[in-house]
């Protein structure tokens, strides 16, 4: 399967050195391992690509083989907090569509439930941002963006799936303890496989554009008028 074996009489090949990727359709290389991960650290390449080095039987996702760690722990936390945005803004409408139009509704219902249903609610909504968009308010914030592998938005029906996928393995079905321990395991997927189970089963990826200062600093400033919100209607 593989064509880049040498040939008989080549030169040793030195396992530091030279390693390939496959990106595009094409394989590129050799280029250092220490190249190979300063592009997969900087976002140079996507977690998921393939590498391979003389001596290994196949091609391998990259995080196989390189220690991707420092890298998918930052992505993890920024799509945490795209997700924790996204919901805010969500429950926003929500809260304030019941309080025109059901206020006796919205004082009556159980908060656990409520949440439960918002939540769950969210996962059409989010489907119809990701077809048109291929993202979400928060996440076009924080330069995160999700497609499939052929670059394209997902079909509306693969982000339900998606989202439905996300609710139950990602946010334990927003029940308190249960939704820990989901946010805990899809954590430590991400960070040894490269992504995430609804992500994986989908068959999409999630890119990350420059975060740059004025994001962050308009993402805290949004985190804190809703802070400041939630203080003055307590």
């Amino acid at each position: 399967m593989n064509t880049l074996e040498p040939s008989p009489g080549a030169p040793t090949p030195d396992p530091d050195q030279d390693w390939y990727y496959a990106r595009d359709g094409q394989v590129r290389g050799p280029l250092g391992r220490a190249e190979l991960r300063t592009l997969l650290i900087g976002g140079g390449l996507p977690p998921e690509t393939l590498v391979w080095a003389p001596g290994m039987d196949d091609w391998v996702p990259a995080t196989r083989v390189v220690d991707m760690a420092p890298r998918l722990g930052a992505q993890a936390w920024r799509r945490f907090w795209a997700r924790q945005l996204d919901y805010i803004l969500w429950s926003t409408c929500v809260g304030g569509f019941l309080g025109l139009g059901a206020p006796d509704l919205l004082e009556r219902i159980n908060t656990l439930l409520l949440g439960f249903l918002t939540l769950l609610a969210w996962i059409p909504v989010e489907a119809g941002w990701l077809f048109l968009f291929g993202t979400t308010p928060a996440k076009a914030l924080l330069g995160i963006r999700v497609q499939t592998r052929a670059g394209a938005n997902p079909p509306f029906g693969d982000g339900l799936q998606r989202g439905a996928l996300l609710f139950f393995y990602g946010l334990g079905m927003a029940l308190p303890l249960v939704q820990f321990v989901a946010l805990v395991l899809a954590y430590r997927r991400l960070l040894q496989r490269g992504e995430t189970r609804w992500d994986a089963e989908m068959g999409t990826l999630v890119a990350f554009g420059p975060l740059s200062p004025l994001r962050v600093g308009l993402y805290v400033v949004i985190i804190l008028f809703f802070l400041v919100l939630a203080v003055l209607g307590a």
